[in-house]
């Protein structure tokens, strides 16, 4: 515990789908939820909605694609002295439409890449030294079913075109093993989970979102000694 009250985690697109399901996961048990915020009104109803069930809940104003925006909301999480337990980098974005490395679609490769993978690379960097002076730190990376990487060698990835939100799942699995050797002397744990609806066409399947953000909240209250820079 950094100093407050209760443990505090900040998700990323917290504001609806499966990042307002993490945070309600975790604010049901015992966090203080951040609710990283593009759209700030969006994170505004969205904060009230779980104060009414009893949950400590506050949007944070964060663009994804504005490095400023993430410096800022590293600021303020940094100079407020309540400190930060858990990192939930689980926003992402997809292509439109499926589409080969033949098509000349590169500016939204790069959309996906700088959302997909820089974001979480450089909001995880801003926020390390309030997690590293946690004794609970933790870094959950929502990654994608689509990559096959971290399983068998890319074989289930070759022929999905998505060649760019799979790619930049891929880079975010790497991620998640390069912080872990960074931070192995710490109490600091990172992983990477896969939730299957973390995609627009299902945001109004309550169900299975719950189900799905099940995953990313084990991760975030794993104990001490737990796994680390695994893929679940």
């Amino acid at each position: 515990m950094n100093g407050s009250a209760a443990r505090r985690a900040l998700i990323t697109a917290g504001t609806r789908g499966l990042g307002f399901h993490i945070a309600l996961g975790l604010g049901q048990a015992g966090f203080s939820v951040l609710l990283g915020s593009r759209d700030l009104s969006r994170g505004i109803a969205a904060a009230a909605e779980l104060r009414d069930l009893g949950i400590e809940a506050n949007p944070l104003p964060l663009d994804l694609s504005v490095p400023a925006s993430m410096r800022a909301a590293a600021t303020r999480i940094l100079d407020d002295g309540l400190g930060l337990d858990v990192l939930v980098n689980q926003a992402a974005i997809g292509a439109p439409r499926a589409m080969t490395p033949m098509d000349d679609y590169d500016a939204t490769v790069r959309a996906i890449m700088e959302t997909n993978f820089f974001a979480p690379l450089l909001l995880s960097r801003l926020v390390l030294p309030a997690l590293r002076a946690s004794a609970t730190g933790r870094i959950v990376n929502v990654s994608g079913h689509l990559d096959g990487t971290a399983r068998n060698g890319g074989a289930a990835t070759a022929g999905a075109r998505r060649l760019g939100y799979a790619s930049a799942t891929a880079a975010l699995n790497m991620l998640t093993l390069e912080l872990t050797h960074e931070l192995a002397a710490t109490p600091v744990l990172v992983n990477a989970v896969s939730c299957a609806l973390n995609d627009e066409a299902h945001l109004n399947l309550e169900e299975p979102l719950l189900r799905s953000a099940q995953g990313a909240i084990r991760l975030a209250l794993l104990r001490p000694g737990g796994p680390r820079g695994s893929f679940f």
